[in-house]
């Protein structure tokens, strides 16, 4: 009687341990959706922001541009309008409405790049995006930094902070994934077309007329200027974001106003970052 009572207690013992091992699974939860949406905001960005571009320089004397910065921005935050925000006044646009013009030339020097640029991220965001910052701009092949991007993103999702606080993150390996592509199928060559036409007054340019001058893009610095100014628009788009009103952000799944603004306005300040700095990257390697 003993063993069978013993037998019973045992089977007792195994199901209830089952059963609490069951209950205490984590599940991981799918931020698929914000990543992607968070790639097609920059990719489309980008394709936008290279036609604002082409009415947005001027020139100012030999060899020298000056790049209306806030011409770019509209352009670009154009295009989310509708399909990535809605708002029905220009209370957040009114942010970037004077952040100011940028003069390229031959002496143009790379943007630098400090973690306490983002004023919007937590010390524990900063402490995680550091190391992936310092590793992607020492990186010219754009193949390497689309994986340390993707892997940068995989590893935010198993750290242990709120949602809001990977949303922003994602958003720093969509960037740079939009750039890879956006510069691996030749976009510098657009860009070089609406300089030389500035400059010279002739759209007779293609790649072997860039490669010719010597004309070229150093990669990590492209995205040193997109990462710069992520971090300026980002602290801009938060302050639209929080002060309220009638801004809607989509397809950023439970992203407040202050957060929702932080990543569009990181993403409008990232395409305008990264394209005056290619910008200048042609303008300083042309002839040398």
């Amino acid at each position: 009687m003993k063993k069978i009572v013993a037998y019973f207690l045992l089977v007792f013992v195994v199901i209830s341990c089952t059963q609490q091992n069951d209950v205490f699974v984590p599940t991981q939860k799918d931020y698929s959706s914000q990543i992607q949406n968070l790639d097609k905001i920059y990719a489309e960005g980008l394709q936008s922001g290279i036609n604002a571009l082409k009415t947005s320089i001027t020139k100012t004397g030999q060899n020298e541009l000056l790049i209306n910065r806030s011409l770019i921005v509209q352009g670009t935050l154009k295009t989310f309008e509708g399909k990535y925000i809605i708002t029905n006044d220009d209370s957040f646009s009114s942010n970037f409405k004077n952040i100011g013009n940028i003069t390229i030339s031959q002496n143009t020097q790379p943007s630098k790049f400090n973690i306490n640029q983002f004023e919007t991220f937590t010390s524990k965001q900063k402490e995680i995006a550091k190391p992936f910052i310092e590793n992607l701009l020492q990186i010219e092949n754009m193949s390497v930094a689309k994986k340390l991007a993707k892997d940068f993103q995989n590893n935010v999702v198993e750290i242990s902070i709120s949602d809001n606080e990977k949303l922003e993150l994602f958003a720093l390996g969509s960037a740079t994934i939009a750039l890879a592509d956006f510069l691996d199928s030749n976009q510098s060559d657009i860009i070089y077309e609406v300089l030389d036409n500035e400059l010279n007054g002739s759209y007779k340019t293609n790649a072997n007329a860039r490669l010719a001058k010597g004309c070229k893009i150093s990669a990590k610095n492209v995205l040193a200027g997109g990462v710069v100014g992520l971090a300026v628009g980002g602290v801009k788009g938060g302050m639209a974001g929080c002060a309220g009103g009638t801004v809607v952000f989509l397809g950023l799944g439970t992203a407040t106003g202050c957060v929702g603004g932080a990543v569009i306005g990181g993403a409008l300040g990232f395409i305008e970052g990264a394209l005056a700095s290619a910008a200048a990257e042609l303008l300083t390697s042309c002839g040398h």
